[in-house]
């Protein structure tokens, strides 16, 4: 943690949290850590005009609302939350994978087309492509 960029501080301790393995946080405090650093980054947001927003690659964007307060606290309970957290392991484990226990990109592609459409169902499929270069 003291090597790690303190702007990265928030966003590394919303990951521990949300794995578990983080102490016990401040709910508020950390969702406006997380909001500050998603100004900080200038990131688009659903505050940023519609047509930045569309002209912005998806790795700068973000969502303030997904990050408030309740959303921070339902997504840590939903990975802890063993219905959810058995299904995220038979969908991993029916994933093609390497010899190193990971996925090639022809898996990764094919995984995002077919989450894509249930993560984002307005997303018009002809930005399927762009999205997944650019991740």
């Amino acid at each position: 943690l003291a090597q790690l960029p303190a702007a990265y501080v928030p966003l590394w301790k919303l990951q521990q949290q949300l794995r578990g393995t983080g102490e016990s946080t401040d709910w508020k405090s950390l969702s406006d850590d997380v909001q500050g650093l998603i100004r900080k980054l200038e990131l688009v947001t659903e505050e940023t005009p519609d047509d930045v927003v569309a002209a912005a690659p998806l790795n700068k964007q973000a969502s303030l609302q997904a990050n408030n307060t309740e959303n921070l606290r339902r997504r840590a309970l939903l990975r802890s939350t063993p219905v959810v957290t058995e299904a995220i392991q038979q969908w991993w484990q029916k994933l093609e994978k390497g010899p190193t226990g990971g996925i090639g990109k022809s898996t990764y592609v094919q995984m995002c087309r077919e989450l894509f459409p249930i993560v984002n169902p307005d997303m018009p499929e002809s930005r399927y492509d762009e999205i997944i270069e650019d991740d």
